[in-house]
């Protein structure tokens, strides 16, 4: 019997320093086949031409539009049974692969297998003031899209990443999955090592606050919107 391709999307932008121990982490995982596509968004470093240098990744160039939209070009390209994500300045643990979809064959009904992950500190680099220590502790683990896999008709019910959205378009598109009611399981195994760096994009900065707060109101203006109106009596 043959096992389910599992598609890696991995969007990129000016992040020639990780993007290859990434990738190598995707490589080295105890589980095959995978198609590995890696969507350059408009990088002005060798991100590109890194992921070019492997036989095994299909990488494909686009002008920047954020990670929102290169995840939906991968999207667009996979041909997986599974899909998943990795951010090009992380890393996989060897057995994520596996462990998910052995998970998601005995479990079919599940729509969204979630992850857990671990953040570290790039050696040499002092935790920022938006990482509270307390993250950093060995036995804190936190939730992530790159530490997840999905089968494909879960994007099919969901829909894509909002690209209007060009930081926090995963918060976006969770609040979207937990309020169609998908079947969604969290197991407590560690799949992703988050990487903690000087130039990380999603948090500490205004932009990402601003979209984090927009996300937040558009949710609360949406349920409004459903409520039925009280009309009151005569």
């Amino acid at each position: 019997m043959t096992s389910p391709l599992v598609s890696v999307i991995i969007p990129v932008h000016n992040t020639e320093k990780y993007i290859r121990e990434a990738i190598e982490s995707v490589l080295a995982q105890d589980y095959r086949p995978l198609e590995i596509i890696v969507i350059d968004d408009g990088s002005s470093d060798s991100s590109a031409s890194i992921a070019e240098s492997f036989p095994q990744v299909i990488c494909i160039r686009q002008p920047n539009q954020g990670a929102g939209a290169a995840r939906n070009t991968g999207l667009a390209l996979c041909h997986g049974d599974f899909i998943a994500f990795l951010d090009a300045d992380d890393l996989w643990v060897p057995h994520k692969t596996s462990w998910q979809v052995n998970y998601l064959l005995s479990h079919p009904e599940v729509d969204c297998l979630m992850g857990r992950s671990r953040n570290f500190l790039e050696p040499g680099v002092e935790r920022p003031h938006w990482l509270p220590e307390q993250l950093l502790a060995p036995s804190r683990l936190t939730l992530a899209m790159p530490a997840s896999l999905f089968p494909p008709r879960t994007f099919h019910r969901i829909g894509n990443f909002n690209p209007s959205y060009r930081q926090c378009e995963d918060l976006d598109w969770f609040i979207r999955l937990h309020e169609s009611g998908a079947v969604i399981h969290t197991p407590d195994e560690v799949f992703l090592l988050r990487r903690i760096h000087t130039t990380n994009i999603s948090y500490g900065n205004t932009t990402a606050i601003r979209n984090r707060l927009r996300i937040i109101k558009n949710l609360i203006d949406q349920k409004r919107a459903n409520q039925p109106q009280d009309q009151g009596t005569e």
